[in-house]
């Protein structure tokens, strides 16, 4: 049994969860229109939320998680000092 088999989410979690996945693809829609062009973009946890490669179409996208287990381009912390 991981630590997660006991973890049980609350409904208001599951809303605001909604809610906020939302706003985030609202944010990286309207940013898209804005700035999207041929460069480079960093994305930071991307995990399995793929909006960016949906709305920034001119840009190369690189990818940066902790999970290395992921199919990143980088593997590091944010809050730490990483060897890159």
């Amino acid at each position: 049994m991981n630590q997660q088999d006991n973890i049980i989410v609350s409904e208001f979690d599951k809303m605001a969860l909604k809610i906020i996945r939302k706003n985030v693809s609202r944010f990286i829609r309207e940013s898209a229109k804005r700035f999207d062009k041929k460069g480079l973009l960093l994305e930071i946890g991307p995990q399995d939320y793929r909006d960016t490669k949906k709305y920034f179409k001119k840009m190369d996208i690189q990818t940066l998680d902790i999970d290395p287990t992921t199919k990143t381009t980088f593997v590091g912390d944010v809050t730490k000092k990483n060897e890159l």
